[in-house]
């Protein structure tokens, strides 16, 4: 059993070692932001999100990341259209103090930006959309990261399945530059911007073939965007270097080989 333990001990710590960058920011929504749904009567509802605060959050898996597209002496940049390899993971939003829809269908969030698959009984209605790109511009100190995914498809539960969003900060004059590529290494920022653009854009559709449903047959129907200006951006490794994970496995390991061994001489003075 000790051995057993041992050895998922071993396998988590290796599932645990990829290294993770996680960017993240403080916006406030510019003029003309807004969230729009449908309500049951079917008349559209909006509200204005110009001036409400905008968190995001997005992880680069620093071991999944492929060769840089483009390094010149000024610029360094990633980008991968489609989802293979899948470096950007976990990216997220979420709107602060929103007071949502009086229907129900308008969830506050926070909203993912993941793949969602076509199921195996399901149809693609559009080819499926997973744009990834990070980039940093050193004269300027500046932060590129997008991430784009839209999925469409329909199956015998939904009559009709829709997720589409994008994210995208630019980002400039921060304490330092995310990626140094002399290095390779990611490295710690943080600051206001001397200057930022960013946009957001959500929409998540399903409905279902039962119009006696409130909404005409919609579970849920939610649709966000606008651009915004970001007051705080911060860059940091979350997760541990591989060797760091190795040290702790091997101290635990330690421990269950030292008590296996102690473990006949407690049982004889039990006993004696």
């Amino acid at each position: 059993m000790n051995r057993f333990l041992l050895m998922m001990l071993m396998a988590v710590g290796a599932s645990w070692a990829s290294s993770i960058y996680q960017v993240q920011f403080v916006g406030t929504f510019g003029e003309g932001a807004f969230a729009f749904t449908f309500g049951t009567d079917g008349q559209g509802l909006q509200q204005s999100l110009t001036g409400f605060t905008l968190r995001g959050k997005i992880s680069i898996v620093m071991d999944a990341l492929p060769a840089p597209t483009s390094v010149t002496e000024f610029d360094t940049g990633y980008e991968t259209i489609g989802s293979s390899p899948l470096w950007l993971r976990d990216a997220e939003f979420s709107v602060d103090g929103f007071p949502g829809f009086p229907n129900g269908f308008f969830e506050p969030g926070p909203y993912f930006l993941e793949p969602v698959p076509v199921p195996a009984d399901g149809t693609s209605v559009e080819p499926s959309v997973y744009d990834q790109r990070f980039g940093v511009l050193e004269s300027l100190n500046a932060l590129r990261v997008g991430l784009s995914v839209k999925d469409t498809w329909t199956n015998p539960e939904f009559l009709s399945f829709r997720r589409e969003g994008v994210w995208a900060l630019n980002a400039q004059g921060l304490s330092g530059i995310p990626y140094n590529p002399l290095t390779g290494q990611f490295q710690a920022i943080s600051g206001t911007p001397s200057f930022s653009a960013g946009f957001v854009r959500y929409q998540n559709f399903r409905s279902v073939d039962d119009r006696t449903l409130p909404g005409f047959g919609l579970l849920e129907n939610t649709f966000i965007q606008g651009s915004f200006s970001a007051s705080s951006v911060t860059g940091e490794v979350v997760v541990p270097e591989p060797g760091t994970w190795w040290a702790m496995v091997s101290g635990l390991g330690g421990i269950v080989m030292l008590r296996r061994r102690r473990g006949p001489s407690i049982v004889t003075r039990i006993h004696a």
